[in-house]
């Protein structure tokens, strides 16, 4: 499998990557639609202001994510999640007969 194959060291250095490039990403690409629709002058943006919407988007970002991430934690914990049906009729111990049938 695909997660055998990489160190846990290196997945971690990559959600670290991602967690900083993010929101830089979702700042480049608003501030391009701002531009584009001429309701931003890049000449008057300070690097204060572009430091403060980079924190925003990446406490933004990581909130969503982290959200994300106990939602899908909590279905696998507490079995909400989507299981395989083959595998819930082998765990009634009838190897898929119909009990009425015995």
């Amino acid at each position: 499998m695909l997660d055998r194959d990489i160190p846990d060291h290196i997945v971690l250095i990559l959600m670290g990557i991602l967690v900083i490039l993010a929101p830089a990403v979702i700042l480049g690409l608003t501030l391009e639609f701002l531009v584009l629709t001429g309701d931003l002058v890049l000449g008057r943006v300070t690097l204060v202001e572009l430091l403060e919407l980079y924190l925003i988007d990446l406490v933004a970002v990581s909130v969503v994510a982290y959200l994300v991430y106990r939602l899908g934690q909590r279905l696998v914990h507490h079995g909400s999640a989507v299981t395989d049906p083959a595998r819930d009729e082998d765990a009634d111990g009838d190897d898929g007969e119909d009990s009425r049938e015995r």
